[in-house]
């Protein structure tokens, strides 16, 4: 894998940050606790290995079944924190954190659920 994607409050240019579970595991998820009606926003990045550029593109998705389809309910991204919207591009990703945001809003009753997702496009090259 060439692009990983970081939570854990990971800083700009840095390389901290916990790896974000791939593929459904479940292992490390971006989540929040978030009440009935409110809206919390999670810092997260994604970076490339040393050595590669990658220009990434994110969208959010719902798990129906074993499969995902386009779009969520109440998982919306930011390139910047303030223009929200399905999808966010991420030009010239390095081998340092580039940070992006993940607004996650809380159903109508609350509880738990799983079946949100961030699929994540890229393209990966050699840096010259």
């Amino acid at each position: 894998m060439y692009i990983t994607m970081y939570t854990g409050n990971p800083t700009a240019g840095a390389t901290d940050g916990t790896p974000v579970s791939s593929m459904g595991s479940l292992t490390s998820p971006i989540g929040a606790m978030v009440e009935a009606g409110q809206k919390v926003v999670v810092p997260c990045a994604v970076r490339c290995v040393a050595g590669y550029i990658g220009y990434v593109t994110l969208s959010t998705a719902t798990r129906e079944g074993s499969s995902y389809v386009s779009g969520s309910d109440w998982i919306e991204l930011s390139e910047d924190g303030e223009n929200w919207g399905s999808s966010v591009q991420l030009m010239d990703v390095t081998d340092t954190n580039k940070l992006f945001y993940v607004r996650i809003a809380g159903g109508e009753t609350g509880g738990a659920d799983d079946t949100g997702a961030i699929r994540c496009y890229a393209e990966v090259e050699e840096d010259a």
